[in-house]
């Protein structure tokens, strides 16, 4: 396994510490990881797919994953990169959004029950 710099440097382990280790352990849904693992092996590359990774002290840390299968000269398998990007911000953003959605959406509710108020009367 192989690992960006920036998700080492997010999850808090060395380099080392991921040799030979399997990807799953530092996220959330092994099982989700697993499948992608598979989804890379059957097509080539996987790009941009959610997931919750744990850091070393424990940390949720929403993020985008991609891989891309590492071959050597003769074209056999030799690993799988693995790029790792927090999504934290984007995250928020998309929650703040939704809120501001549903803040509005009520507030239309709202203002079409008095105007149904308003044509009984």
């Amino acid at each position: 396994m192989d690992i960006n710099q920036a998700a080492l440097k997010l999850s808090g382990y060395s380099e080392t510490e991921t040799i030979d280790e399997d990807i799953a352990f530092l996220f959330k849904d092994g099982i989700k990881v697993k499948k992608f693992f598979e989804q890379v092996l059957k097509e080539g590359s996987i790009k941009d797919k959610e997931l919750i990774l744990i850091t070393k002290e424990k940390k949720e840390v929403p993020v985008s994953i991609s891989g891309t299968i590492r071959k050597d000269p003769e074209g056999a398998i030799i690993g799988i990169f693995w790029a790792v990007s927090d999504i934290t911000k984007i995250k928020e953003f998309q929650k703040g959004l939704e809120r501001k959605v549903e803040e509005r959406t009520n507030k239309l509710e709202e203002k079409t029950k008095e105007l149904e108020k308003l044509r009984v009367s």
